[in-house]
């Protein structure tokens, strides 16, 4: 009875020493992930400011339209569909009673799970734009019909918007 004792102390001491050797030891730190969702909405100025500088340096190529300044507003910030996963699980009950009646149920349950690349982000599907409300451009030659009728033909072209929904005017000029 004693060795018995004394084996099982010795396998506990065993474990517990175990158990603080694995506390011990160090864990490395794993790199931290930068989130692309949140880099993505934090670079959406950016991304606005990049828009209107790059239809900027278009317009001002055009012959007679000079320097130009655009601003560009949105309906929205965008879309973003993530994966998700569907389980569909189905339980079918078959009761019957004293009286020889039975009955039968069906439970059907249906649970979406978030997918997770290897950053441990959502799995992003597809990702929308947003969607422009409308254009402003100054022009310093705003006021002339046919530079006009090529700033909106362009922007038309680029952007797929409606003309009310682009407005062109001429440029102050400052001394």
């Amino acid at each position: 009875m004693i060795k018995k004792l004394k084996k099982e102390h010795l396998f506990i001491g065993l474990l517990a020493g175990i158990l603080l050797l694995i506390i011990a030891i160090p864990v490395e730190e794993k790199e931290e992930v930068e989130n692309e969702f949140v880099e993505e909405q934090q670079s959406e100025d950016t991304k606005t400011d990049s828009m209107e500088e790059a239809l900027e340096s278009a317009l001002q190529k055009i012959s007679g339209v000079g320097r130009v300044e655009v601003l560009i507003t949105y309906k929205d910030e965008g879309r973003i569909v993530i994966e998700k996963d569907t389980i569909v699980s189905e339980e079918l009950i078959q009761e019957s009673d004293s009286n020889g009646g039975s009955r039968t149920t069906t439970i059907t349950r249906n649970e979406n799970e978030t997918v997770y690349g290897k950053s441990e982000l959502p799995y992003v599907v597809q990702q929308f734009s947003p969607t422009i409300k409308g254009i402003l451009v100054v022009a310093e030659g705003g006021d002339h019909a046919v530079t006009k009728e090529k700033i909106l033909e362009t922007i038309q072209a680029l952007f797929g918007l409606d003309v009310h929904k682009i407005s062109i005017m001429k440029m102050e000029v400052t001394k």
